[in-house]
């Protein structure tokens, strides 16, 4: 997540089966139980060639499996340009500042929205969503979707008073859904008497000093400059902080704000001394050895650590809420997108990739093991019957909208730019250069002249 590395994984089969299609007339795949079924033509843009930009990630390998299957649905040929993130934000930045795509759909990063939309970079995707010969509504089920993933999709930072997007735009569909979660390990918890998983974070403060002794470490967690910052945000929150008032003015230097990031480093006395450089893989990889009693980040790590080839802590792992702070539970999510450049052709082909690649179906056979942003997949039994029920139970009650409060960045125009600034100034407190007061006075400075200069 974030200008940072991400990664999972799994994976999806197909049957193809030959398919009679009558002119105008809506596809069934035969032996597949309807399940593409909408009332729409699916093979009216056969012999179109697509050519779509997606980060390295696991979505993307699962959608890159079942791409056969798209194919045969639809007689739309596929071609996927793979990048590093870092490297897709910038290829797609560039296209965007000439006004022109060879690309005709996109993986998008999640605080690009703001920027990309006010220079009509992104298409909105609402009018195909409204068009009944592009769209069967009700086989698609838009509100299926957990609400808070779609309002990032609109533009929407549910953090935010006065939000930069609106309801009647839609600039991506989510392709995963991610959620803030504690990670802990069980069989610690009974060897060193912690009778149950912290539901406040002087708890949580108590469980982690307990954990930390023979050669385990109490806690893991990310420190790596703007991934840092961006994991923060979960305690920002929960002690009642935010970004901005109602007027757009930056408050991250509140008192609510000083007290949680001074918290978040307390934490360090009990992680590794090479925490400093701990970015996601980082951290994933140091939980799987079992060097770290604790760890609080996105709910996607759950796969990976119940893999015996990578983890050492298959069935010793627990999940749960996060504590609850000064502000109640609250906690963050994220979502990556999938999106359509304005400036590229073949729109409406695009849009049926779209819709297929993140419809009810697809997340059944293969996306929801990254994240599932679509609720009746979350409630079914395949979901039940795969994944931990604490992990389950963790998920859902983070994901209620009233704790679902907030996204690792604020989605404004020059989020990258904010978050940048905060980074550098929040790294000194790592190594006790700067106080956290410090810190974040000489990081909000900068956001107002920032912020003053977008107004």
């Amino acid at each position: 997540m974030i200008t940072i590395q991400a990664q999972k994984r799994l994976l999806g089969v197909f049957l193809s089966i030959g398919i009679l299609v009558m002119a105008m007339a809506p596809v069934t795949l035969a032996g597949q139980d309807g399940e593409f079924n909408a009332d729409i033509n699916w093979q009216k843009f056969t012999g179109t060639q697509l050519k779509i930009a997606v980060c390295s990630h696991p979505a993307q390998r699962i959608l890159e499996s079942m791409l056969g299957e798209f194919e045969a649905l639809t007689g739309i040929k596929v071609t996927f340009d793979r990048y590093e993130e870092t490297i897709l934000n910038q290829k797609l930045a560039t296209q965007m500042l000439t006004e022109s795509s060879t690309y005709n759909a996109c993986m998008l990063f999640l605080m690009e929205i703001p920027e990309w939309a006010s220079q009509g970079w992104l298409e909105d995707l609402m009018p195909y969503l409204n068009n009944p010969k592009l769209t069967d509504k009700s086989w698609y089920d838009l509100d299926d979707f957990y609400a808070p993933f779609i309002k990032l999709g609109r533009g929407i930072d549910p953090s935010m008073v006065k939000p930069w997007g609106s309801e009647d735009k839609l600039y991506g569909l989510p392709l995963t859904g991610e959620i803030s979660i504690v990670y802990y390990r069980k069989d610690l918890f009974e060897k060193y008497g912690v009778m149950k998983p912290p539901t406040s974070w002087g708890e949580f403060y108590d469980a982690v000093k307990k954990l930390t002794v023979d050669n385990v470490y109490g806690y893991v967690g990310r420190r790596r400059r703007m991934q840092s910052v961006c994991q923060w945000t979960g305690y920002l929150f929960s002690w009642g902080g935010r970004w901005f008032d109602e007027d757009w003015n930056p408050v991250i230097d509140s008192p609510e704000a000083i007290e949680s990031l001074q918290f978040y480093h307390d934490l360090e006395k009990f992680a590794s001394p090479d925490i400093v450089d701990f970015g996601f893989p980082e951290c994933l990889a140091n939980f799987a050895e079992g060097k770290a009693g604790f760890w609080l980040d996105m709910s996607v790590g759950q796969s990976s650590l119940e893999d015996p080839s990578f983890s050492k802590v298959v069935g010793k792992v627990g999940y749960a809420p996060c504590p609850v702070g000064k502000a109640g539970l609250k906690g963050f999510g994220w979502t990556w997108l999938i999106a359509i450049p304005s400036a590229t052709k073949d729109k409406e082909a695009a849009w049926y990739f779209l819709q297929w690649a993140t419809s009810k179906e697809v997340f059944r056979k293969g996306l929801m093991s990254v994240g599932c942003p679509r609720e009746s997949i979350v409630n079914s039994k395949e979901y039940a019957d795969r994944f931990p029920k604490d992990w389950i139970y963790a998920c859902s009650t983070m994901l209620q909208p009233s704790v679902f409060v907030a996204v690792p960045m604020p989605l404004v125009p020059k989020s990258g730019e904010l978050m940048d600034i905060l980074g550098i100034k929040a790294a000194p407190v790592v190594s006790g250069i700067k106080t956290p007061a410090e810190a974040l006075h000489e990081a909000a400075k900068e956001w107002r002249r920032i912020i003053a200069e977008y107004r």
